[in-house]
């Protein structure tokens, strides 16, 4: 993992343009959008590529329509921490009540739930150091706003302890992959590197608590953020599915991690590609700083490894059970993350 200058692969966060493809809206999702929000006959309908996202427009409104993956209980404490966020001035998607007055709708019929909100024309990030900068001051924004929500309802999954992964389980699982497939993949880090680094984590942040735990949104990255594409003014943060109750730190080093690698060269726009790594996570911590203090960097190379070794964890047992394309990439992708994580060292100095 040499690479420090502008030239980290950005996976599948390297595009700042939001495309939609001219589209016919499914029979069942029209019947949901009459049923919940009283919209028979949508017209411009659009399809983003790849989601359950729909843009559209009825009576001259554009609208953002989308399918949830929560339970719809869980949804409904996602989108009361949406609308606080918004009210206490974090930009976020202005939420389209149903017909009786909930902020999603749940269908019966396939058990799924569905959100409506305005149709926000943006783009994602671009890799700039001014969108860094911007996104580290309504981070930081963001924690101080979600610090205040009550956190006590149970639906919340809550994860006081420091370390999230499991050790022996991720163990099991490399020496399962590494007699399913001969040869070895090809992967920047060996089965026995990551098992190393699982190790030493398991050693640093086991059994270590940190009790200033709040609700985190803990899905940070450069596709959850909007910004206007004339001004790059900063639009909205979006997408708090995988909201939990946790340490402040660990939604910090995930932003540091996947907005400062977002940059360069084989990005889109191929913004401030002459600057390095570190220099752009030394301006994040910077402007999060402005805002309110960083917290516990002592523990921030090991945080982003355990984060990348639950994910791997997460990825294998999906891999192990059917081996595909899209998640031997994911893999690859987790396993590079890991790989860099060491780069961040010298901030610890």
């Amino acid at each position: 993992m040499s690479a420090e200058i502008g030239s980290f692969d950005p996976f599948n966060h390297g595009v700042a343009s939001i495309r939609f493809t001219k589209a016919e809206l499914p029979s069942f999702l029209q019947g949901v959008l009459s049923e919940g929000w009283d919209i028979k006959h949508p017209t411009d309908v659009q399809h983003m590529d790849g989601t359950a996202y729909y843009r559209m427009t009825s009576d001259g409104i554009p609208y953002f329509f989308k399918k949830n993956r929560p339970s719809y209980e869980r949804q409904q404490v996602i989108d009361d921490v949406m609308v606080y966020c918004h009210n206490e001035g974090i930009p976020t998607l202005n939420i389209v009540p149903t017909r009786t007055n909930a902020l999603s709708f749940f269908d019966k019929k396939t058990g799924n739930n569905y959100s409506l909100s305005l149709f926000v024309p943006s783009e994602h990030y671009d890799g700039s150091r001014e969108e860094l900068r911007d996104v580290a001051h309504i981070v930081a924004r963001l924690h101080m706003v979600l610090a205040r929500f009550p956190h006590t309802l149970k639906i919340l999954e809550s994860k006081p302890m420091l370390l999230r992964h499991d050790s022996e389980k991720l163990q099991a699982q490399l020496d399962q992959l590494q007699s399913s497939f001969s040869p070895s993949l090809d992967i920047p880090l060996q089965y026995q590197n990551i098992h190393e680094i699982s190790n030493a984590v398991y050693q640093q942040l086991s059994g270590a608590t940190n009790e200033e735990t709040q609700i985190i949104h803990r899905d940070l990255h450069p596709y959850n953020v909007l910004f206007d594409p004339f001004t790059q003014i900063f639009l909205a943060i979006h997408d708090f599915e995988q909201a939990i109750v946790s340490q402040r730190m660990r939604d910090i080093v995930m932003a540091l991690h996947r907005f400062t690698r977002t940059y360069g060269s084989l990005t889109e726009r191929k913004k401030d590609s002459a600057s390095s790594l570190l220099e752009r996570a030394d301006l994040f911590l910077n402007a999060y700083a402005a805002i309110q203090p960083t917290v516990a960097l002592h523990v921030l190379i090991a945080m982003l490894q355990d984060e990348a070794c639950s994910r791997i964890s997460i990825v294998l047992e999906q891999l192990l059970q059917k081996s595909t394309e899209p998640l031997l990439a994911e893999f690859k992708k987790q396993v590079t993350l890991l790989g860099e994580c060491e780069l961040f060292s010298p901030l610890l100095r």
